[in-house]
């Protein structure tokens, strides 16, 4: 059974039908669930058809083949049939079941799933009701060469300050009240799984439980951070600084 989920300012109303196209696919479903906030509405649903899937139906019928129920399914939905699967007669009697559309569509086809070469697909597209075996599709698509990976990438302006003055004298350069300068530490400091490498002060290298990351400066400031994850996932975030008189923005 398909879904659909979109968020909308314009407001819906359940019951209400959504039609529309998305590349070939198109696609007319109805509102059975909304939720809001502020003026975005969340809008959830089905077929448009839905509420006649789960309709209780009288068959009278004691034996037949699949393809006479597949039929006879889509033309009391109104339905155009693609049928693509053997035409086998199914074991059980349907006969005064009282089964919904929904239920006896399962009982039809949903055992073939046990028989992945052979499991049988149910699904709706536009005004079409298809049935199709796995292996009697009318075409096929490759996708060995397709490329799985869908890096995520996000950019944003953060906007931090740092003065450089100080009460005393605001037009000052930032200054060391100490007469001996520090000696910046380089080294490695260990606590339990957390290893971290500090060169001249600064932090480079950094290891924990959740992998591992290395840290890039230039002129005394950040400006890359790589994160390689123990889930194989890598994430590289580039800090920008602009300058002024007497501040440094990142």
């Amino acid at each position: 059974s398909d879904t659909f989920q979109l968020e909308t300012v314009r407001p819906f109303v359940i019951g209400a039908a959504i039609e529309g196209q998305l590349m070939d696919y198109h696609f007319h479903f109805l509102v059975e669930e909304i939720s809001q906030r502020d003026l975005v509405q969340s809008v959830k649903g089905m077929y448009d058809r839905d509420a006649l899937l789960y309709t209780s139906i009288f068959i009278t019928v004691k034996e037949a083949q699949v393809l006479y129920y597949a039929y006879e399914i889509a033309r009391a939905m109104g339905w155009e049939l693609s049928f693509h699967c053997d035409n086998f007669i199914p074991s059980q009697n349907y006969e005064h079941s009282g089964m919904t559309y929904q239920d006896f569509v399962s009982s039809l086809f949903g055992w073939t799933s046990r028989l992945p070469h052979r499991q049988v697909n149910v699904f709706l597209r536009g005004n079409t009701l298809h049935v199709i075996q796995r292996g009697q599709e009318t075409s096929t698509i490759d996708i060995t060469d397709w490329p799985h990976g869908r890096p995520t990438i996000e950019r944003k302006i953060v906007r931090s300050v740092w003065s450089s003055g100080n009460n005393d004298s605001p037009n000052n350069p930032a200054h060391n009240e100490e007469d001996e300068e520090p000696i910046p530490f380089s080294g490695t400091i260990s606590f339990q799984n957390i290893t971290r490498t500090y060169r001249n002060g600064y932090l480079v290298d950094e290891t924990s439980d959740n992998g591992y990351a290395h840290y890039a400066y230039a002129d005394g400031y950040l400006i890359a951070k790589q994160t390689h994850n123990t889930d194989g996932s890598t994430s590289i975030t580039h800090y920008a600084y602009a300058t002024t008189a007497n501040d440094y923005y990142l």
